[in-house]
Order: C-alpha cells, then structure tokens, then sequence
C-alpha cells in the first residue's frame, strides 16, 4: 500500500509541473514522461495486487448449457 501512495504521489507532483507549451524542458518533457510512467506504475500495481482474477469468476461464457444452446436445431417445421 505504501508503494501506491509513492506512485500517487508522485503522479499527483508531475501533474502540476506539466506545461506543454513551455519552453523549460522540464516542465514541457520530464513532467509529462514521468506522469505517464506513474500512470502504468500504478495499472501495473493494481493488476499485480488485484490478480488478474480479481472479480471475474473462473467460468466460461459461451459453452452450451443444459437449457439449450445456439446450434440447437429446434425441430424445423415443415412438412408434407
């Protein structure tokens, strides 16, 4: 937990030195380019730390189930 405080810090310091149109490198390269590294920290943190199961269920959505299913033929209908 106290690694995503660090990221969040630090994401939330190079938000406010960011100024594209600067002519300081800094504040026109450095701070976008650390801003963005902090933003995949912290997915990088939450997947690591959530799983990548976190809340989805392990089941699969499209099998067939016992109720039918897409390919089922259904009788047809017709007839002479």
């Amino acid at each position: 937990m106290k690694s995503l405080i660090a990221i969040l810090l630090v994401g939330y310091g190079s938000w406010h030195y960011i100024d594209l149109s600067a002519s300081s490198g800094f504040n026109s390269i450095f701070a976008p380019m650390v801003f963005i590294i902090t933003l995949i920290a912290a997915c990088l943190w939450l997947v690591l730390v959530g799983g990548v199961t976190g809340r989805v269920s392990n089941q699969t959505y499209f099998t067939s189930s016992s109720s039918g299913h897409f390919g089922d033929d259904g009788g047809g209908g017709g007839g002479d």
